[in-house]
């Protein structure tokens, strides 16, 4: 089941939807403080996690991962109006990401697709921020396989599709 959030009528799904509940909220995104101090249900509420029908695959290690990094930036960044002069390249934002212990995955997934957002923020708003998109892989690691499976050209065991299977709805 797909996450959906529901703006005034416009259902957005899937992570666009995560992202429009975040900046519809009413959280003070400059502050770092602030947001290091949001609870638990609080984020549910934001996200619309108490609504009847709403669900959001693991959404208490998702709403956990918010809340400490929430707390992480607040410690390290400190203000986020200099977010982009401390942090002014990929490569440096990777490592304040990497630190963190909320981007280990093998393929860097997570930590690529917050680099491509960072991207568009600094695009945005005409700041300098050195990212070289075409270096960058970020895809889901079981889409290929299941992709390819689909089109036939190649084909799994029946352990090799069971371990697909589980890896598509264990994350």
């Amino acid at each position: 089941t797909d996450y959906i959030y529901d703006s005034e009528g416009k259902k957005v799904k899937r992570s666009g939807g995560v992202i429009c509940a975040l900046t519809k909220s009413s959280f003070d995104w400059s502050d770092l403080s602030s947001l290091s101090q949001v609870t638990r249900d609080e984020w549910r509420t934001v996200l619309q996690l108490n609504r009847s029908g709403v669900v959001l695959f693991d959404d208490e290690e998702r709403v956990r991962r918010l809340q400490t990094m929430a707390a992480y930036l607040n410690e390290k960044v400190k203000y986020i109006s200099k977010f982009f002069d401390i942090y002014a390249n990929a490569n440096a934002v990777h490592e304040l990401l990497h630190e963190s212990g909320l981007f280990d995955d093998v393929f860097h997934k997570r930590c690529q697709i917050v680099l491509l957002w960072l991207g568009i923020v600094a695009s945005d708003a005409n700041i300098a921020f050195d990212l070289k998109k075409d270096l960058l892989t970020a895809m889901a690691d079981y889409r290929l396989p299941q992709t390819l499976c689909h089109l036939g050209v190649i084909r799994l065991t029946p352990e090799g599709e069971e371990l697909l299977r589980n890896e598509i709805t264990d994350r």
